[in-house]
């Protein structure tokens, strides 16, 4: 280890970076480290780990659960302080070990880098699967989570009526009951007037002889796992819900995907692939930052040096997909707002057939469900990354006040160079101004993919991310997409400048329905 100075830091002062995983407290069991996994020593000027006596005997790492806290809140505890510093949230997670059969409470007090939290519960990331403190930490082993917060009202009345239910429990069974039953009259009471057992039950109080019956579900009941079951049986059921909402947006997006195409240029040599998707008819919007090896090129040499083709993938299922590749011609397009709209050969295609078939049809277009930028929330980007086959990349938009964090999120490692991750930040937030940023792994290739939001509307033109060679080689810090309301606005104007009103008429008729297009065309066409 390499130190840069001399520095007097009590172990409460530390904080101990563990490759990047998250920051692990300063009696971490050296059995739970990997081979070769780096350790990064931070020396804060305020306490960030409560002191503890360790007396602990270290055990071998199958003996421990190792599981990671995010540093920020789930439901109910987003802005509750649960850190006794707030140092820790310069780091993504705070990585919590305990021995195997502790409860989640008691790992988190052991902790110590933990408020005296009561009465939570963690929430997955992957899954959104809840663990109440009470429970043992066996099988939370390298797996995320989010602490949350029961709702107080709610969560005090639960208990409040826990209690007198228990104490009425104490008072019925100390009482002699009034009548006595015995289980074969109960159950012949039940049968021939078509009441359920439990109506009996309710009616004549005598819960014992039903237990007596079903001494499962005596121990059942009384166990600490009722209630979870309980819980459990709700939250499925929302899932099951959300679950079919999701899948019909998912059937949404897929077949609107169809519209989404591979776009290949071969010009001097050069072989360059993007994405783009179908505006309305025959006609393609993508990035025009893909065409910069032809931009000094006279555009009637167009056809002699570049050769574009675009080619769209539909699934037929179980694993089958079949392609249609058209050619394409340059039809417009404007560098500073970098878009460029592709006019396909549709009619050179159509010779090649005998008759009009599936094949030769190009898909539906989008520009019909344009809609506005969002400011939060959930986006998709469907694309071409790689020039491989068609992904799909559910994402959350990054708003505007969050995009320094974001970013010192994604170069955390960097994070000694301050300078650096300054004029990074500066950068973006500057050039980012108009356009929706968010984390995605779609790079190269990926550049004219439309963006949809949580309603299935595209917003935004894919272009791709904020490269900086200097921190992260061939890796984008965060990555935009263009608004397409502004793209809209700029291609109407080009085309009521150039007094092409066959097009002006197929837009009005596709904008037709759509509010944000009408309100654009006419502020376009009025000016």
């Amino acid at each position: 280890m390499r130190m840069k100075e001399k520095t007097n830091c009590t172990d409460q002062k530390l904080i101990i970076q563990l490759g990047k995983k998250g920051i692990v407290p300063t009696h971490f069991p050296c059995t739970c480290i990997m081979n070769d996994e780096c350790l990064t020593i931070h020396c804060k000027t305020q306490e960030v780990e409560e002191a503890r006596d360790q007396h602990d005997e270290i055990l071998q790492r199958d003996k421990y659960s190792v599981f990671y806290i995010s540093k920020d809140g789930g439901q109910n505890a987003k802005s509750k302080k649960l850190f006794r510093s707030n140092a820790v949230k310069e780091f993504s997670y705070l990585c919590v070990y305990a021995k195997k059969g502790t409860t989640v409470e008691e790992a988190l007090q052991k902790d110590g880098r933990f408020n005296d939290l009561k009465d939570f519960k963690l929430s997955e990331e992957e899954d959104s699967k809840q663990h109440k403190c009470t429970q043992e930490v066996d099988n939370l082993d390298e797996k995320k989570f989010k602490i949350c917060l029961y709702r107080q009202t709610n969560h005090a009345n639960q208990k409040a009526n826990s209690e007198q239910l228990g104490q009425q429990n104490q008072t019925s069974t100390s009482e002699k009951p009034k009548h006595k039953f015995n289980t074969n009259s109960m159950l012949n009471q039940a049968q021939p007037s078509g009441n359920s057992v439990r109506r009996v039950i309710t009616e004549t109080g005598d819960t014992k002889k039903m237990y007596e019956l079903f001494p499962h579900l005596q121990e059942w009941i009384e166990s600490d796992s009722f209630p979870e079951t309980l819980e459990l049986k709700k939250e499925n059921f929302r899932k099951i819900k959300q679950s079919f909402s999701q899948t019909e947006r998912l059937m949404k997006l897929l077949k609107l995907g169809e519209s989404v195409c591979l776009v290949k240029i071969d010009a001097f040599k050069a072989i360059v692939q993007g994405t783009g998707f179908v505006l309305y008819d025959n006609f393609v919007l993508t990035n025009a930052h893909l065409f910069e090896v032809c931009m000094g090129l006279q555009k009637d040499k167009w056809p002699d040096h570049v050769k574009i083709n675009v080619v769209f993938t539909f699934e037929k299922g179980e694993g089958e997909s079949i392609k249609k590749e058209f050619k394409a011609n340059m039809w417009g397009g404007v560098i500073p707002l970098d878009y460029a709209i592709l006019e396909l050969d549709v009619e050179s295609q159509s010779s090649n057939q005998t008759t009009e078939t599936e094949e030769t049809k190009v898909p539906p277009g989008l520009l019909c469900k344009f809609g506005p930028s969002p400011k939060d929330g959930e986006a998709c980007i469907i694309g071409f990354p790689g020039g491989n086959e068609k992904e799909i990349d559910p994402t959350c938009i990054i708003t505007k006040e969050n995009i320094k964090e974001a970013v010192g999120k994604n170069l955390e490692e960097y994070k000694d160079y301050i300078f650096t991750l300054y004029s990074v930040s500066q950068e973006i937030e500057k050039s980012s101004k108009d356009c929706v940023t968010y984390n995605t792994f779609m790079y190269y290739g990926a550049s004219g993919s439309p963006v949809f939001d949580g309603f299935g509307r595209v917003f935004g033109l894919h272009t791709g991310g904020f490269f900086f060679g200097f921190v992260k080689p061939k890796e984008s810090v965060i990555e935009l997409a263009l608004p397409l309301l502004a793209i809209f606005a700029d291609f109407v104007g080009q085309l009521k400048k150039s007094g092409n009103n066959k097009q002006l008429e197929r837009i009005q008729a596709e904008a037709k329905g759509n509010p944000y297009l009408e309100q654009e065309l006419n502020r376009q066409l009025r000016d």
